[in-house]
């Protein structure tokens, strides 16, 4: 039997995984970005705090961020289906703008956002725990949906409590949107508000906090709000299903409100609302004389 040697040159290497990293090929992730032109590609950036302003600009984009990356620029995802994933750990100090569509943000927990517009169609935010907060302050919502067909899920979103500028730190302004267990920690105006126009609406295991104003209005036809659970710690109603916000559905939801406040209000020129199955702190206020209202435990807490 013969001697097999040793062939080097049969040794396999393992490939690159990705086609730059920041700053090992590239100063900044914006000239990484720039080199690439228009063709697809996966960036990684080190664990570095980067100044300047980054906009992923073309399509078919994957960048992924090591834990602790903080960024103090403008930061815009403006081409389509891009993604961008975030580690433990990573600061956003200017409003993440994700306006191309099919976007998607995917954190990891522990990251701190100081807003979030999400304009863009078919877009993606998942927080990977309420430990990722995005905080608007006193200038922006906390998280804005205003593109079509959205998806926020297993986040946090607050604007600065007692601010004086009436900005809400949830806001929905597009149709077809699900928002599921996002947590509001706090708010200077509504937790929650779903404007005019902005229907077909799913909130699912949202807890509101706390909130200057009411913790959650509805203004949208045909939204679905099931198991919410509202804490006292804010100051106008519960949950307000105003105008438009017509053939609405709220149930299996825990709402308890301070004083004289409505836990439920459903108004005048808002028409054929179900409400049932509820926990709320008083009974159940409806104007419309068209909704359903029924099988709610409205016994003091």
């Amino acid at each position: 039997m013969g001697v097999v040697l040793f062939d080097p040159i049969a040794v396999p290497v393992t490939p690159r995984d990705f086609d730059l990293i920041i700053p090992d090929d590239h100063a900044t992730p914006q000239d990484g970005d720039d080199a690439q032109g228009d063709r697809p590609y996966v960036m990684l950036i080190r664990r570095d705090a980067y100044a300047g302003d980054l906009d992923l600009d073309g399509d078919y984009i994957l960048v992924i961020c090591e834990p602790a990356t903080v960024f103090s620029g403008d930061i815009a995802l403006s081409g389509d289906y891009v993604a961008l994933m975030m580690m433990p750990g990573g600061d956003f100090g200017e409003l993440l703008l994700i306006s191309g569509d099919q976007d998607s943000l995917l954190a990891v927990n522990g990251i701190d956002f100081d807003g979030i517009l999400l304009s863009g169609a078919n877009g993606f935010i998942d927080g990977g725990g309420w430990s990722a907060i995005s905080n608007g302050g006193i200038d922006t919502p906390g998280i804005e949906l205003a593109g079509d067909d959205g998806i926020i899920r297993v986040i946090s979103a607050a604007t600065t409590g007692g601010g004086g500028t009436a900005v809400n730190a949830l806001r929905l302004t597009g149709d077809r949107h699900a928002a599921v267990l996002v947590r509001i920690a706090d708010s200077d105006n509504h937790g929650i508000d779903i404007t005019t126009g902005s229907d077909d609406i799913l909130i699912l295991g949202v807890i509101v906090l706390a909130a200057d104003n009411r913790g959650m209005q509805v203004k949208g036809f045909r939204a679905r709000l099931i198991g919410m659970r509202i804490i006292d710690a804010i100051v106008g109603d519960g949950i307000d299903l105003l105008d438009d916000g017509d053939n609405s559905v709220l149930c299996g939801s825990v709402i308890n409100v301070p004083g004289v406040q409505n836990p439920v209000d459903i108004a005048v020129d808002c028409e054929d609302c179900v409400v049932a199955g509820n926990r709320t702190d008083g009974a159940v206020n409806d104007a419309s004389g068209t909704s359903t209202v029924g099988d709610n435990v409205t016994a003091a807490f």
